[in-house]
């Protein structure tokens, strides 16, 4: 009897060390993941039009350097985007949009888990 307990309790710490260290390891590696397959978008998006603009650039060396120059530039964007949320007109105009979101009834429940989610408030 007391050897099937421990076995019981063996088993029970194992489920449990499975169980949180796979929840630890979600938690890890989804933004990692997220931010991944957000910025392949956002380049696709932005080099989508190339081809279509440049023809003699697709295919070519030339592809790379731009692709990697609208990267900074997306990059930048996001950037100045911060740059200007920090500063004081930026933070007003974000408690007013703060303010607007949370004041929709079907937004609201979206926007602060997302908000709280990724640690914003000014």
């Amino acid at each position: 009897m007391n050897a099937s307990k421990r076995i019981g309790s063996i088993l029970r710490k194992t489920g449990e060390s499975i169980r949180t260290n796979t929840l630890v390891g979600i938690v890890l590696i989804t933004p990692v993941v997220a931010t991944i397959l957000i910025f392949r978008f956002l380049l696709g998006l932005a080099t989508d039009w190339m081809p279509r603009l440049f023809p003699d650039v697709s295919g070519s060396w030339l592809q790379m350097p731009l692709k990697l120059v609208l990267l900074l530039v997306i990059l930048s964007v996001f950037y100045l985007a911060g740059l200007f949320a920090r500063n004081v007109v930026g933070q007003r105009l974000y408690r007013l949009s703060d303010r607007i979101l949370t004041a929709l009834p079907l937004v609201k429940g979206i926007y602060i888990a997302v908000r709280s989610g990724h640690g914003i408030g000014m």
